[in-house]
Formats: C-alpha cells, sequence, structure tokens
C-alpha cells in the first residue's frame, strides 16, 4: 500500500501530464454523441436543474426554448445531434424542427412528447411517439428527466449506463405542500389533514383541481400560495393532480365521498381550460356539486414583466384560451395567481445561459381570490331569504328606449328572474309586474343625453335621482387604494363641477328605491 506522501507526489507529477495532453492533442476521450431536449420555457427550468445533477451520460446535451433559436449555435447542434426530445405541443421550436428535418441527420431520434393538432404532420415526418419516452416526460420532474436522458443514452448511444424507469406519480393522486408524499385516497389524505393540524373545524372545502404537473418545482408555487391562503381564510383545502381517463368519474367520487360530500364549498379550476365542462359526462357532476368553480390561472404566453408592461395585458390566444372558454363553460372570478419569471441561471454543463422560467405566485392576487372564496363559502350557509342580490341590466348609451340586450326583452326578464327569486325563498318586498319593472327603470335607471336637459329635470324633481355631493365623491374616492386613485385622476381628473347640459353639474345618480337618498354609492357611478 502507497503512502499519503507517495500518493501526493504521484499527483504533482500526474498534472503536468495531464496538462501536457491537454496542450498538444493527447488522447481526450471524446463524448458518445448529442441529445437535444427542444421544450417550452417553463419545462426549462427543470431541465437546466436536472443537468446539474450527478451521474449523467457522458454526452453532449443541449436544451433549447423559442427563444434560443436565433444562436447562432442552434442550427448547428440541430445538424449533428443524435437523439431530440421534442415537446409539439409548443409551437417552437417544434415548427422548425418539422419544416427543418432535412437539416438533420438520416438515422437522428425525434422523440415527441405531448400533444399537438398536427400532431400526424410530426409522425409523417419521422417523429416517433416512444411510450417510455412519454411516459418520463408526463411527469417531468428533475429526476424523471436525468433517467430519460440515461435511458436514451443507453438505447439510443450505446453507453453502458444505469437507468430506472419511469417515475410515475399515483393515478388522480392528491397534494398539498406541508405533506410528506402524494396520497392515493381522499381517506388518506383527511387523515394526515388533520393530525397534521390543518383541518379547521366546522368550515367548508376547496377541491382544487390541478394538471400532475403542477406539484413539481418551478410550478408548484402559486399553487402552494393559494393553498396557504385559502387555509388562512378558514377554508379546508385539497388539491386533486387530474387524470385525462374518465376525470369525471374521478371528480363524481370525491364529490360524493367524506369528508367532501355535504361540506364542499368550492372547486378552484386550474385544469379547465382546453374544452368545454358542457359535456354530456361532465355536466352532471358540476351540477350534482352545486358550488361556484373558480377560474385560477398560471399565466402561459407571457412573463409577469410582459403582462404588467403591456396596455393589453393578457394576449389573445392567453384570453380566450385561459378565460374566455372557461368563461364560456361557467367558471367565475377569473385571477392570475401566477405568472412567469425569468431564471438567470448557468447549465454547469455546458457553461451557457438558457432561457428559463419559472411560475411564483401574484400574492396580492392569491390573497383576493382567497377573500372572494371565503365570501363565497360563507354565502353557501347563508339563507336566501337573508341575501342580498345585486341585479345589473344594460343601459346602452344615453337617449330613449335605450334599455335593451341583444333584443331580448329586458323588462320581461327581469320580472323573470324576480319571480324565480322569490319563489326559491329570496326576500322580495312588493309585487313586481313587467309594467311595474318598466316604469321603475324608464323613471330612475337610464342614462339621459346632453340634447334632452329637461329629462334630468324631471327626474330630479320626482325624487327618482339626486347629485352627489363633492366632498362626499372625494371621500368615495380617498377610500379607494392609492394605485386606483392614481390611474382614476389620470383619465378622470381630481374630481370638480363641470357643465352638463349647459348647467354647473354634480355627479347625478338614481336613488335606491326611488325616492330615498342612499348614500353609499360607489364612486363612479351615475350619469
Amino acid at each position: 500500500m502507497k503512502s499519503a506522501s507517495e500518493n501526493n507526489r504521484q499527483n504533482r507529477l500526474l498534472f503536468p501530464c495531464l496538462l501536457l495532453c491537454l496542450c498538444f492533442g493527447g488522447n481526450v476521450p471524446a463524448l458518445a454523441g448529442s441529445i437535444g431536449l427542444f421544450v417550452g420555457d417553463s419545462d426549462a427550468y427543470t431541465c437546466i436543474h436536472t443537468l446539474n445533477l450527478p451521474n449523467l451520460p457522458d454526452a453532449e446535451i443541449r436544451v433549447f426554448t423559442d427563444k434560443d433559436m436565433d444562436r447562432e449555435d442552434f442550427p448547428l447542434f440541430v445538424s449533428r445531434m443524435d437523439a431530440a426530445v421534442v415537446d409539439i405541443m409548443q409551437h417552437q421550436p417544434s415548427q422548425w424542427l418539422l419544416e427543418n428535418r432535412g437539416r438533420m441527420k438520416a438515422d437522428v431520434r425525434l422523440y415527441a412528447v405531448r400533444g399537438s393538432s398536427h400532431t400526424q404532420d410530426f409522425l409523417d415526418a419521422g417523429f416517433l411517439m416512444d411510450r417510455t419516452i412519454r411516459a418520463y416526460y408526463d411527469y417531468t420532474s428533475a429526476e424523471n428527466l436525468a433517467h430519460m436522458l440515461r435511458f436514451i443514452a443507453y438505447r439510443d448511444l450505446g453507453l453502458d449506463i444505469f437507468y430506472a424507469p419511469p417515475i410515475v406519480p399515483p393515478e388522480n393522486a392528491l397534494y398539498h405542500p406541508d405533506a410528506p408524499g402524494l396520497f392515493s385516497t381522499l381517506s388518506e389524505y383527511e387523515k394526515w389533514y388533520k393530525s397534521s393540524g390543518h383541518y379547521q373545524e366546522g368550515k367548508r372545502w376547496d377541491l382544487m383541481v390541478i394538471f400532475p404537473t403542477s406539484a413539481i418545482d418551478g410550478k408548484k408555487e402559486a399553487v402552494d400560495a393559494l393553498i396557504r391562503e385559502y387555509e388562512k381564510k378558514g377554508i379546508n383545502t385539497v388539491a386533486w393532480m387530474r387524470d385525462m381517463k374518465e376525470w369525471n368519474r374521478t371528480l363524481d367520487q370525491l364529490i360524493s365521498s367524506p369528508p367532501l360530500a355535504g361540506n364542499l364549498g368550492s372547486i378552484t379550476g386550474f385544469a379547465f381550460k382546453f374544452s368545454s365542462m358542457f359535456t354530456v359526462d361532465l355536466l352532471p357532476v358540476l351540477q350534482k356539486a352545486d358550488v361556484p368553480v373558480f377560474n385560477a390561472q398560471n399565466l402561459f404566453f407571457a412573463s409577469g414583466k410582459e403582462w404588467l408592461e403591456n396596455p393589453q395585458g393578457i394576449s389573445p390566444v392567453g384570453l380566450a384560451l385561459q378565460f374566455a372558454n372557461p368563461e364560456i363553460s361557467g367558471l367565475v372570478e377569473p385571477t392570475v395567481i401566477g405568472v412567469k419569471e425569468k431564471v438567470p441561471d448557468l447549465a454547469k454543463n455546458t457553461g451557457e445561459e438558457i432561457t428559463a422560467f419559472r411560475f411564483i405566485p401574484v400574492q396580492a392576487h392569491t390573497e383576493m381570490l382567497a377573500r372572494r372564496a371565503a365570501r363565497w363559502h360563507a354565502l353557501k350557509d347563508k339563507a336566501n331569504k337573508d341575501k342580498t342580490v345585486f341585479l345589473m341590466y344594460y343601459n346602452h348609451g344615453a337617449g330613449k328606449q335605450n334599455i335593451g340586450a341583444s333584443y331580448l326583452n329586458v323588462f320581461r326578464s327581469i320580472t323573470q328572474m324576480i319571480a324565480r327569486l322569490k319563489a326559491e325563498g329570496y326576500r322580495i318586498e312588493g309585487e313586481f309586474s313587467e309594467e311595474t319593472v318598466k316604469d321603475l327603470l324608464l323613471k330612475s335607471g337610464r342614462n339621459i343625453g346632453s340634447w334632452a336637459p329637461d329629462e334630468l329635470d324631471a327626474l330630479l324633481k320626482a325624487g327618482n335621482a339626486a347629485f352627489v355631493d363633492m366632498d362626499e365623491y372625494k371621500k368615495w374616492l380617498a377610500e379607494r387604494p392609492e394605485d386606483f386613485r392614481k390611474r382614476w385622476q389620470k383619465d378622470w381628473g381630481k374630481g370638480r363641477r363641470h357643465k352638463n347640459h349647459g348647467q354647473e353639474r354634480e355627479i347625478c345618480h338614481p336613488l335606491h328605491p326611488p325616492g330615498k337618498s342612499d348614500s353609499r354609492t360607489p364612486a363612479g357611478a351615475g350619469f
């Protein structure tokens, strides 16, 4: 056995030898091949962590998103790569790879993961829907991606390397950020929830419907923040990692089992944006649940910085996919609770910066949604006779005959709504026929144009409207958040008397009911 001093001496001799080999072109082992990961910017965050794990294949591994396509090395790498994993749900860089298949090696292995509206085009171009690769990528944890890379290196590059099978979470697993792991059944979750001190006796539950990947680092932070805000507001919460297979049946089982059965207050639907809820199978389940479904969203199509700086706010595709479609399906409380933040991270194995994002919570929005959810839960427990209902109708512009909505009979519609409310136990004072409703709205609830000054005077004289004192208006405005006041005053000024109908006027608002002044009218209401 050599002594420590002999080993140190040998190392000192060996180090210069290595330097000489490197400088003068000695035999240095070459990398076995090249593997490319072509992914979305939020998945790139996990890929970075994957590349920094130990025991990866002795191969060149590169990560590209749509924002990396203009780099000079992008087409060069594509031309020499031996295998690639391509997320075809992302428009780019998958579309570029599809259109430029001829620039790649003939024997390159192209693995398509996730899905696209034109998946067949990728299959026709030679992309492979490999079951094992897709299983690795279905649950994109850093550990799973590392074993996916080892599997590709073993099978396609011929490396003798260990790989583990794909990590597959339990179907329809239940998640909580403080739990030691995922739960397979609601009874297991309830047992842990109560023993861990999270359960709040006598409070209703929210069932949060998330994607399986929503519980992965870089994507779970906004979900975690909302769960904790719900619990602060007295809402017991369970997050369901929704599996696509017969998920209407799983939802039915969950809401029909304790502790949710009879105690459900709401559903928060992160995963309700790709298709309508009005399906033959799903609609009856949601009707059975009989609770509001909230539309909480992580913004996918823009970063938080872009969202805040863009006067348009959410992009058209984001509005359609994440907000318009869920609203058509009946979701309420549309709220952005998470946005993408760029991560200035350096992949250690390549020494280059990869464009990656992670989702971070919008704290003010998570708090707001939690407050709203708590109020919905309180309404669930309140008798209809004790509820106050605000009924809003459309008063088109200013002038006569201007109460309408796409040629609907507004007066008759409101009359029928009032009758339904009364039948369901809401407290309705007085009788409301169609003529009564019509008379009420025309006398006190319509906009008046500046070309008809006598109309406003007639409303005031009949006691069906009143001016708002300027001091009272400024008091209302002062009670609003500072940011709101600044934006309001930028558009409307700080508040002053102005000429309307040729006279000095203040803000005028209808009385509730006619003839009775109500100082609670909010700032900005009026004619």
